[in-house]
């Protein structure tokens, strides 16, 4: 009989390879916030491993860390609260349906497709027709929005029979949408599947959490996968 730490590994491992909408029954806070920081621990030291090990073989390393020139209170509230916060709405928030939930979603992962157009810093540069791109987005957002009340049954109908799919296609979306974090080149283009695979194995289990437990807790195991890197990276500036 698998015990209470390995118990959610074993549901995590089944999930990923058959995931279902059916969240966790009568579990009490404490449960979550205990689960949620075992998945958390083991899902980091994996990630990082994963992360070193393939900028290791591909010689490729994120320009995120790089970035990270000088600590200021600003930056931190922006990759280790809003940017978690933006990504986990976008890309887990419409893994439980509502109108609502896809529509954010949307809005969102429509500002990333149009940003692409723009010659950018990062996706959060206020400049260079930041309203337009803000505004076109909240459109897209509206449109789905009216599309989702039109066609209610539908979307619940495609939730109910493909979860499966829509699971996997936000944890995909979200891992290959990090690629933008390196140096864009042919080969960087063709190592995506690799380069990106840490990404994608934070992707599944925040997935997990959030169908499981809920969207706050999928959202600090976000934050906190931010905030230690960071904190490990400015510390070495600051010294």
């Amino acid at each position: 009989m698998p015990n209470a730490r390995t118990s959610v590994f074993i549901e995590l491992l089944r999930f990923i390879y058959k995931p279902n909408k059916n969240r966790e029954q009568d579990s009490s806070i404490y449960r979550k916030m205990y689960r949620t920081v075992l998945l958390f621990i083991v899902s980091f030291l994996l990630t990082l491993i994963l992360t070193i090990v393939i900028a290791y073989i591909t010689n490729r390393s994120s320009k995120v860390h790089e970035s990270i020139d000088n600590y200021n209170f600003s930056l931190f509230i922006l990759t280790c609260l809003i940017i978690p916060l933006v990504e986990e709405v976008a890309f887990r928030l419409p893994l439980r349906y509502s109108k609502i939930n896809l529509s954010l979603s949307t809005a969102i992962l429509s500002f990333y497709t149009i940003n692409y157009f723009f010659t950018l810093k990062d996706h959060f540069d206020t400049e260079n027709y930041f309203f337009p791109r803000i505004a076109s987005s909240i459109l897209f957002g509206i449109t789905c929005y009216l599309l989702c009340v039109k066609y209610s049954n539908s979307f619940v109908k495609l939730y109910e029979n493909y979860f499966n799919v829509i699971f996997y296609f936000f944890s995909i979306l979200f891992a290959v949408m990090h690629i933008s974090n390196y140096e864009f080149t042919l080969n960087t283009l063709l190592l995506t599947p690799i380069i990106t695979f840490p990404k994608l194995v934070s992707s599944f289990v925040g997935g997990f959490v959030r169908v499981k437990y809920g969207f706050l807790y999928c959202f600090f195991l976000h934050s906190f996968h931010n905030m230690i890197p960071f904190l490990i990276i400015s510390t070495k500036i600051l010294q």
